[in-house]
């Protein structure tokens, strides 16, 4: 059983290890150069960087709307680990100010939900077959994107007394035209 259990572990680990390896040089390309293969020393400018520019309008829905959190979820998909790491490289020190409490939950959540490691997706793969991997992939991210659509967080303010709905999130029809003009000004803080 042990040795079993052992040829098991050895097999995962070289297969994890062989796809976390090339996935890892994926992402590096990815950051570092741009459409014409020229090395770019602004992320923002990469190939990663417009894909995740492409990518954006899926995400605007649940508050992650900007392109380095786009970024990061998709490196993510190689390894989870890496999601942390790319923010970093990727915010430098300001990332802090950069993003709100109700984005990083937002981003928090959906980094939990959305599809598994590409290392994960192979082994379901060799287990269970392409079909299955591709649909658990698929599965997650909808489960994830359908999560954080209802927690709200794209309609809601982070403010010091807590969340406030956003302009144009409360449906107002029905309100008196006076009560629509300072509506603003009441929710304001």
């Amino acid at each position: 059983v042990a040795q079993l259990l052992w040829e098991k572990a050895k097999d995962f680990v070289t297969r994890a290890f062989t796809v976390i390896f090339v996935a890892t040089i994926v992402v590096w390309f990815f950051q570092s150069f741009d459409f014409k293969l020229n090395y770019v020393e602004d992320s923002s400018k990469s190939i990663m960087a417009m894909i995740a520019g492409f990518v954006s309008p899926l995400f605007k829905p649940i508050g992650l709307d900007d392109w380095r959190i786009i970024t990061s979820l998709i490196s993510g998909i190689m390894a989870k680990e890496t999601v942390v790491s790319s923010m970093q490289v990727l915010f430098s020190s300001s990332i802090v100010e950069s993003v709100s409490a109700v984005t990083a939950a937002s981003m928090l959540v959906f980094s939990l939900l959305y599809t598994p490691c590409v290392a994960a997706i192979a082994s379901i793969k060799r287990e269970l077959g392409t079909k299955w991997a591709l649909c658990v992939a698929l599965w997650q991210c909808v489960l994830a994107w359908i999560f954080e659509r209802c927690d709200g967080a794209d309609n809601a303010v982070d403010t010091p007394i807590g969340f406030m709905p956003k302009e144009g999130a409360l449906n107002t029809e029905g309100l008196a035209d006076c009560y629509k003009k300072t509506l603003p000004e009441i929710l304001k803080v």
